[in-house]
């Protein structure tokens, strides 16, 4: 005991840090909202949400959770690792000055309020004038199945998809879905499509709530249109097929893109980008299902542009290697 003692005492001293100014503010949020929901400007601490037992996901009712789940979440890393915090962001405001492909400035864009506590602190100050904040949303219990991400990509609303990965077994009547489906897509026409970060951002991750009556529906957050944010019961590969045809359909028609944009029609061929957005649901309790977060479970190198440049390739050469194996053996049999 004495070694580990005086191994102790000729240690570092541990570090000590207090917020009184933030601490203060948490406990007002708290306070007025009863519980709240952390995230940072664009990352819930959502890994860590089993460090807490408070009786909900991510319920925090002192600054001590809170402080909790952002130390105890690899995902808050990504908000502090000012070298890689617009990965994946092609053409962001901070490296062209233009309009943003999928950049996000400071979290939450100017065009969008959401009803929350922020409590900025001055701890981040990068050369691309981004500044941490912590952002206490009010904590809701909210039913799960009504959840939906939505996957915008140059202005047009690509794929919806269920944004919990249980089965549900009331959405799946047709008809229920296509009430998901025109709320949705009426939602974003009327509320997102031209206010979003007042239009600088045009491909982008939308998450909403639907009501009850699945007749409307409420912003949650938005993400980056690119590869760390959880393409659910998609793959990304099929969200750039679904662009690639819509592109394709636009020129068949003999529309701008551009022009798309001043259009509101429900017409099944032109709203939202041509072709009405593809819904996906669970559609079965035995329907597999990646483990969630899955999209983070590789090395961070590997977001990389020319990691995920090498890795596409690797793919591509892959599939032919296959193809020309089946080929030999098919001609093996004919023999």
């Amino acid at each position: 005991m004495e070694s580990d003692q005086d191994d102790d005492d000729d240690g570092e001293p541990i570090a000590k840090f207090s917020f009184p100014e933030i601490d203060q503010q948490i406990r007002r949020a708290v306070l007025s909202y009863g519980a709240v929901f952390p995230k940072l400007n664009w990352t819930a601490p959502k890994d860590a949400s089993w460090m807490l037992s408070s009786g909900g996901p991510l319920r925090c009712t002192s600054p001590a959770d809170v402080y909790l789940l952002l130390k105890s979440s690899d995902f808050a890393m990504h908000d502090l690792d000012t070298n890689r915090i617009f990965d994946g962001c092609l053409d962001n405001l901070h490296s062209n000055g233009g309009q943003a492909t999928n950049g996000f400035t400071n979290g939450i864009p100017d065009g969008l309020a959401v009803d929350s506590s922020s409590a900025s602190a001055d701890l981040v100050e990068t050369d691309r004038t981004v500044q941490l904040e912590l952002v206490l949303k009010k904590w809701y219990d909210v039913e799960r199945s009504r959840e939906v991400r939505c996957f915008v990509w140059n202005n047009q609303l690509l794929a919806i998809s269920q944004r919990d990965p249980n089965f549900f077994e009331h959405l799946l009547p047709q008809e229920t879905q296509n009430t998901m489906r025109s709320t949705t897509l009426k939602f974003w026409n009327e509320e997102v499509k031209f206010k979003f970060a007042n239009g600088q951002v045009v491909s982008y991750v939308m998450d909403l709530l639907l009501t009850r009556d699945l007749l409307r529906a409420h912003v949650v957050d938005f993400n980056p249109y690119a590869p760390r944010t959880d393409p659910l019961l998609f793959e990304w590969s099929e969200l750039a097929d679904l662009h690639t045809r819509a592109e394709k359909i636009a020129i068949e028609l003999g529309i701008d893109s551009l022009n798309l944009e001043e259009s509101v029609s429900t017409d099944s061929r032109t709203v939202s980008g041509i072709e009405p957005p593809l819904l996906r649901v669970v559609n079965s309790p035995n329907q597999s299902a990646r483990p969630m977060y899955s999209h983070n479970m590789i090395p961070a190198d590997a977001l990389s542009d020319n990691a995920m440049r090498f890795a596409a390739e690797i793919a591509v050469e892959m599939a032919q290697r296959e193809r020309e194996a089946q080929d030999a053996e098919a001609r093996r049999g004919e023999r």
